[in-house]
């Protein structure tokens, strides 16, 4: 027998379980910057669709031919674009201060900046999008990695919406005594039969460039939180959809009036 052999023969089951649950904790980490590289390639997404449109209108006002008025109208619509750059940097960062530690949080005001960041996606997939909020939405939980798990949740209601027509998202809000469950709900085809069973297992995907990880990764989120992920799905012909449910612990506090950001 080598040293080798001989010293992991002498390691305790422990030991040896010490030892696993730190890989695993390693992996878990890898993957939550997996999900991070995602959420930031899609925020990068929306910042490069105005950052372009800014610099062709620039270079139409800049033009000796154009007209005074046509000029303050290139001007007028680059003010436009930057307010959405604004609206895209409040959203993506309004949660990312203290996130590596749990605070109160609005619920609907995640979901909010969430669909915020995923305007242009949803609108470019003429997606109809409606809410539904309860009264009190607090609950107490990393801002930051909340969002990514309902950015994940969108992104996926939009790539399976990609060719439904008549194209419809919901989001919603509930509170029971003791959860806030949030919804999102689209009208695709479905969850693809052989992927139901194994859906929030790693490296499970019908997608052709996908890595499996997003769902994966979010269940994990979601669970050191104290809450729980579940989804069903219908395939069947005018009745095809797929809901996902996110329940977190609710907040003991009053209720509080609404607030947007």
């Amino acid at each position: 027998m080598s040293q080798s052999e001989l010293k992991v023969a002498k390691l305790t089951r422990e030991e040896l379980e010490r030892r696993l649950l730190k890989l695993e904790g390693a992996y878990q980490e890898c993957q939550r910057l997996s999900l991070s590289n995602d959420f930031a390639a899609a925020v990068m997404h929306e910042v490069n669709n105005p950052l372009e449109a800014i610099t062709n209108l620039v270079y139409l006002a800049q033009d000796e031919i154009t007209s005074s008025e046509e000029r303050q109208r290139y001007l007028n619509l680059v003010q436009e674009q930057l307010i959405v750059l604004a609206s895209v940097a409040r959203s993506s960062l309004a949660f990312y201060r203290g996130q590596d530690e749990t605070r109160d949080i609005n619920l609907m005001d995640i979901a909010e900046s969430a669909l915020k960041l995923h305007f242009r996606r949803l609108h470019q997939g003429s997606v109809k999008v409606s809410t539904e909020y309860c009264g009190n939405t607090s609950c107490s939980a990393i801002g930051s990695e909340i969002l990514q798990v309902i950015s994940n949740l969108i992104l996926n209601a939009a790539d399976a919406l990609a060719d439904t027509s008549e194209a419809s998202l919901t989001i919603t809000v509930r509170r029971t005594k003791s959860m806030l469950q949030l919804s999102i709900r689209d009208n695709g085809p479905g969850v693809p039969e052989h992927l139901e069973k194994s859906l929030f297992e790693a490296h499970a995907t019908g997608k052709k460039t996908g890595t499996g990880m997003g769902l994966w990764l979010s269940r994990c989120i979601v669970t050191k939180h104290g809450g729980t992920l579940c989804f069903r799905t219908s395939r069947a012909a005018g009745k095809s959809g797929t809901l996902f449910r996110m329940a977190l612990p609710a907040h003991p506090a009053a209720a509080r009036p609404k607030q947007r950001l």
